[in-house]
């Protein structure tokens, strides 16, 4: 199960669109792990507080950790922020479609509870 929350629910919306039509492939990690869901009712907007869960351990945005606004650190173990190349948008048509990357740096496995009210994609 995956949550991705955001503050901003235009944000959150356009998220949850292009995961019920991807443009490209969805992996999971690398390109060898291609995430073939079962059916398209395997996302859902939710709010936080639905889920049974008290903490989650998540991949944090940097610009996100250092505001340190809409959760409370459980875990004061931080692995370095680490660089990753994301899709941000494409170019061209047909065959001749590439992806725009960007490069964004972000901390995982932090243990976080959201501040109820929060919104998010569940997959």
């Amino acid at each position: 199960m995956v949550f991705v929350g955001a503050e901003d629910e235009k944000l959150l919306e356009e998220a949850y669109q292009a995961m019920k039509d991807p443009k490209y492939a969805i992996t999971l990690g690398d390109s060898d792990n291609i995430f073939y869901p079962k059916d398209k009712d395997y996302i859902k907007l939710v709010e936080y507080s639905e889920g049974n869960a008290r903490s989650v351990r998540c991949i944090l945005p940097s610009d996100v950790f250092m505001k340190n606004k809409g959760y409370e650190k459980i875990s004061d173990v931080i692995s370095p922020p680490a660089a990753y190349k994301v899709p941000v948008n494409f170019n061209g048509t047909g065959k001749k479609r590439r992806a725009v990357y960007a490069t964004v740096y972000s901390y995982s496995g932090i243990s976080v509870k959201f501040n109820d009210g929060h919104k998010g994609v569940l997959f």
